[in-house]
């Protein structure tokens, strides 16, 4: 776990040295809104269905599921960067 955590904290030190401070106050308050936010990556392509939250840098693709009981979801979160390229990670809630 704390492996995974530090994974994560060096892929989103990487993200703030890529966007603004605003920008990253945007994927912050984004993250916080999204349950529990794992496994952080810097991808070339994003996965999922692209959805307009009034992000700065463009729409912020989401792939989700519901699980059996219908009230959990769970899936990944890919937010646009200015290189071209995404930041991903997996939610659940």
């Amino acid at each position: 776990m704390a492996e995974m955590i530090a994974r994560d904290n060096q892929v989103l030190d990487v993200v703030r040295g890529l966007v603004t401070q605003k920008v990253f106050e945007e994927i912050e308050a984004e993250l916080n809104n999204s349950g529990a936010v794992y496994n952080f990556k810097i991808v070339d392509k994003a996965h999922g269905a692209p959805e307009d939250f009034g992000f700065s840098l463009g729409d912020i693709f989401v792939e989700q599921s519901t699980g059996p009981c219908g009230d959990d979801h769970s899936g990944s979160i890919c937010f646009p960067l200015p290189d071209g390229r995404f930041m991903q990670c997996e939610f659940d809630c």
